[in-house]
Protein backbone atom coordinates (compact mmCIF):
# COMPACT_ATOMS: atom_id res chain seq x y z
CA UNK A 1 0.00 0.00 0.00
CA UNK A 2 1.18 3.50 -0.78
CA UNK A 3 0.82 6.48 1.51
CA UNK A 4 -0.60 9.92 0.70
CA UNK A 5 -2.36 12.84 2.40
CA UNK A 6 -1.03 13.69 5.87
CA UNK A 7 -3.90 14.43 8.29
CA UNK A 8 -3.02 16.97 10.97
CA UNK A 9 -4.56 17.35 14.48
CA UNK A 10 -8.23 18.35 14.39
CA UNK A 11 -11.75 17.02 13.92
CA UNK A 12 -12.89 15.91 10.47
CA UNK A 13 -16.15 14.76 8.90
CA UNK A 14 -15.82 11.55 6.87
CA UNK A 15 -17.73 11.77 3.59
CA UNK A 16 -17.51 10.42 0.06
CA UNK A 17 -18.34 13.94 -1.16
CA UNK A 18 -14.91 15.42 -0.51
CA UNK A 19 -13.92 18.30 -2.80
CA UNK A 20 -11.85 17.43 -5.87
CA UNK A 21 -8.43 18.96 -5.22
CA UNK A 22 -5.87 19.71 -7.89
CA UNK A 23 -3.22 20.23 -5.22
CA UNK A 24 -3.44 17.90 -2.18
CA UNK A 25 -1.97 20.61 0.06
CA UNK A 26 -5.42 22.25 -0.12
CA UNK A 27 -6.95 19.12 1.41
CA UNK A 28 -4.80 19.44 4.51
CA UNK A 29 -6.65 22.64 5.44
CA UNK A 30 -10.12 21.13 4.91
CA UNK A 31 -12.48 19.59 7.47
CA UNK A 32 -13.37 16.52 5.41
CA UNK A 33 -11.80 13.11 4.87
CA UNK A 34 -12.70 10.37 2.44
CA UNK A 35 -13.68 7.02 3.96
CA UNK A 36 -10.79 4.58 4.13
CA UNK A 37 -7.90 3.31 6.20
CA UNK A 38 -5.46 5.77 7.77
CA UNK A 39 -2.20 5.13 9.63
CA UNK A 40 0.03 7.20 11.91
CA UNK A 41 3.55 6.37 13.05
CA UNK A 42 2.59 7.41 16.58
CA UNK A 43 2.96 10.40 18.89
CA UNK A 44 4.51 13.61 17.59
CA UNK A 45 6.37 14.11 20.90
CA UNK A 46 7.18 12.27 24.12
CA UNK A 47 3.47 12.18 25.04
CA UNK A 48 0.84 9.95 23.52
CA UNK A 49 -1.25 9.97 20.37
CA UNK A 50 -5.05 10.23 20.82
CA UNK A 51 -7.62 9.41 18.16
CA UNK A 52 -11.39 8.94 18.19
CA UNK A 53 -13.93 7.74 15.64
CA UNK A 54 -17.21 9.48 16.51
CA UNK A 55 -20.85 9.50 15.40
CA UNK A 56 -20.98 13.32 15.47
CA UNK A 57 -18.74 16.32 16.12
CA UNK A 58 -20.09 17.07 19.62
CA UNK A 59 -17.07 15.56 21.36
CA UNK A 60 -19.31 13.95 23.98
CA UNK A 61 -18.40 10.53 25.38
CA UNK A 62 -21.64 9.11 23.98
CA UNK A 63 -20.54 10.06 20.43
CA UNK A 64 -17.33 7.96 20.60
CA UNK A 65 -17.53 4.79 18.50
CA UNK A 66 -13.86 3.81 19.03
CA UNK A 67 -10.80 5.57 20.43
CA UNK A 68 -7.30 5.00 21.72
CA UNK A 69 -4.38 6.77 23.38
CA UNK A 70 -1.22 5.11 22.15
CA UNK A 71 2.54 5.54 22.35
CA UNK A 72 3.06 3.54 19.14
CA UNK A 73 1.71 3.43 15.61
CA UNK A 74 -2.04 3.22 14.98
CA UNK A 75 -4.39 2.31 12.15
CA UNK A 76 -8.03 3.38 11.92
CA UNK A 77 -10.74 2.59 9.36
CA UNK A 78 -13.06 5.54 8.80
CA UNK A 79 -16.55 5.01 7.40
CA UNK A 80 -19.00 7.33 5.63
CA UNK A 81 -20.78 9.44 8.26
CA UNK A 82 -18.04 9.13 10.91
CA UNK A 83 -16.24 12.05 12.48
CA UNK A 84 -12.53 11.67 13.26
CA UNK A 85 -10.63 13.54 15.97
CA UNK A 86 -6.88 13.34 16.53
CA UNK A 87 -4.33 15.11 18.72
CA UNK A 88 -0.68 14.58 19.64
CA UNK A 89 -0.11 12.29 16.65
CA UNK A 90 2.26 12.41 13.72
CA UNK A 91 0.32 13.01 10.49
CA UNK A 92 -2.18 10.31 9.55
CA UNK A 93 -1.57 8.91 6.07
CA UNK A 94 -4.29 7.51 3.83
CA UNK A 95 -3.47 3.94 2.85
CA UNK A 96 -4.10 3.46 -0.87
CA UNK A 97 -3.78 0.39 -3.07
Amino acid sequence: MGETLGIQPGTYEVTENTPDYEDMTEALDDEYLAPGTYKTKGPDSAGGCYWARMSDASGSNSSILANDYTTGSAIVELKEGDFFKTSGCKPWLAQVD
